[in-house]
């Protein structure tokens, strides 16, 4: 067996940590490339304190051999944290340059979604209210329409006070969409215009998960107040719903879940969410009224009672939960009729209006 002579061994060595020089052996407070809020994930929660740390332009120490890989690299620690937390910018700087830019703002996307042992939770919160909620294209599409879905952020009687930031996700049943024909649009609305005074993500992966998360910082760190439209997506109803058992519904939820809302000096701002659903209709289209649009159902939402105003007399009224679950039904035959519905618990209805043998199906909500 041949030896081989140690000296040369020790040059090897020599050689190689200089070709290859070592990463320090990180122990604590180490930096996940892309995690900036240092939760153990990467995802649209990351860009908002990505984009507040570039807004300060701040520099710090230049990470030791520094790589954008997912792994857990060690740095000193820079002279400033995030408001609020024990979180310091290092984990902003996601190529270790000592400086943030846009780089580490959008180039987190190669380790999108990924995980690490120190992970502890998505933030934000899913409590129900009306700060965030949905308006629609088609609130009862048929297989193969497209869905287009408005996300608003308050409404004229219930203004946002003093946000700088949010983000959310929405999850989607990828079973009745195509989930390649999935289109988000963080346009902005009241809060600002991307690429001038905004920054905006709107991520949606179709091999890797069911759901599209949305996030939006203002990039002078500066609140506004307002309401109205700031994000939409698209869905396209799948053509091929034979094997879902229903007699003409089927629902389609969309659900908010993870809503993180940021004011002056990112200070937590409770934003809260209203899940809703489209009902598909797998009937046949001459079923269908053709004047639909001229039938009113008011107030909506209502707590207790319901007025319908139809240009026809209406023979019936059949009633159905957010799952698309018959609760009810009334005979009418009047064109003007008021039901009474305070016996329903809170939440998404459809009601189904019948004038000789076609439909026409609207939505209202019930509240406390």
């Amino acid at each position: 067996m041949k030896i081989i002579n140690p000296k040369k061994m020790m040059l090897m060595g020599i050689f190689l940590f200089y070709i290859f020089p070592l990463r320090s052996q990180c122990v604590t407070d180490c930096v996940w490339p892309g995690d900036a809020n240092r939760n153990g994930i990467v995802n649209h929660i990351d860009f908002i304190f990505a984009v507040y740390a570039q807004n300060t332009l701040t520099i710090g120490p230049i990470r030791p051999n520094a790589s954008t890989d997912w792994e857990a690299q060690s740095c000193d620690d820079w002279s400033t944290f995030f408001p609020n937390t024990d979180i310091n910018f290092k984990h902003a700087d996601f190529d270790g340059d000592g400086d943030i830019e846009g780089d580490d703002v959008y180039w987190p996307e190669n380790n999108y979604n990924f995980r690490n042992d120190t992970f502890n939770g998505e933030w934000g919160n899913t409590l129900l209210g009306e700060d965030l909620f949905l308006t629609y294209n088609n609130e009862n599409p048929q297989p193969g329409d497209t869905v287009i879905a408005t996300i608003h952020l308050g409404s004229a009687t219930n203004v946002i006070e003093d946000i700088w930031a949010i983000g959310f996700t929405i999850e989607l049943d990828t079973a009745l969409i195509d989930k390649f024909d999935v289109y988000p649009n963080f346009f902005g609305g009241w809060l600002g215009t991307p690429n001038v005074d905004l920054g905006t993500r709107a991520k949606y992966t179709p091999l890797a998960s069911d759901q599209i998360d949305f996030a939006g910082a203002r990039f002078a760190v500066d609140p506004v107040s307002g309401f109205g439209p700031i994000a939409e997506f698209s869905v396209v109803v799948i053509d091929n719903i034979s094997g879902f058992r229903s007699p003409t519904n089927i629902p389609l939820p969309f659900t908010f879940r993870n809503v993180y809302g940021l004011g002056e000096s990112m200070h937590d701002l409770l934003i809260t969410a209203m899940p809703d659903t489209v009902l598909i209709d797998i009937s046949t289209s001459t079923h269908q009224i053709d004047y639909g649009d001229e039938i009113s159902l008011y107030p909506n939402p209502t707590k207790d009672q319901l007025y319908i105003d139809s240009p026809t007399p209406i023979d019936k009224i059949e009633i159905y939960n957010s799952i698309g679950q018959f609760v009810d039904r009334k005979r009418v035959f009047d064109s003007r009729h008021v039901i009474d519905l305070d016996y329903l618990n809170t939440g998404i209805y459809f009601i189904r209006l019948w004038i000789e043998d076609k439909f026409v199906t609207k939505k209202i909500r019930i509240k406390d």
